[in-house]
């Protein structure tokens, strides 16, 4: 099953702040929507900010656990019956589910778990993006 890297999600403590440095240092546009998330669409990947606490209560994280998630990186398959087979292999190889697969509120559907080395990755089926044949993924 082949997919593609569509999303790296950054949560920040300040979102004005933290799109400014991005907007400043790499010279990225920022496609502002209603907070609590800003996206910069670079040519192959998204880059989004969100809100620290919206990022907890999205991907099923708790910052009192002592050393809460730094990003979520987001692997995009071509349908929902990809994502949960990939849940399931997942979790078979010792990730814990941190969110079931379920209906997204734009329409896709995900999951999203943390490896044993504590990353976490959202497993995703957006109906509105094409993945690309297998010979140019990995």
């Amino acid at each position: 099953m082949h997919g593609q890297l569509t999303f790296v999600t950054l949560p920040v403590a300040d979102l004005a702040k933290a799109t400014h440095f991005y907007e400043s240092v790499f010279g990225w546009i920022a496609d502002r929507r209603p907070a609590p998330a800003v996206f910069f669409k670079l040519p192959a990947l998204t880059v989004a900010l969100l809100d620290r606490a919206a990022f907890d209560r999205f991907t099923g994280g708790n910052p009192d656990r002592g050393s809460p998630a730094n990003a979520l990186c987001s692997w995009n398959l071509a349908s929902a019956g990809e994502v949960n087979e990939m849940m399931t292999r997942a979790q078979a190889a010792g990730a814990t589910i941190c969110r079931e697969p379920a209906p997204l509120d734009w329409g896709g559907w995900a999951g999203i778990f943390e490896t044993p080395d504590g990353h976490l990755w959202e497993i995703v089926w957006n109906p509105r993006h094409t993945i690309p044949p297998a010979e140019n993924n990995l």
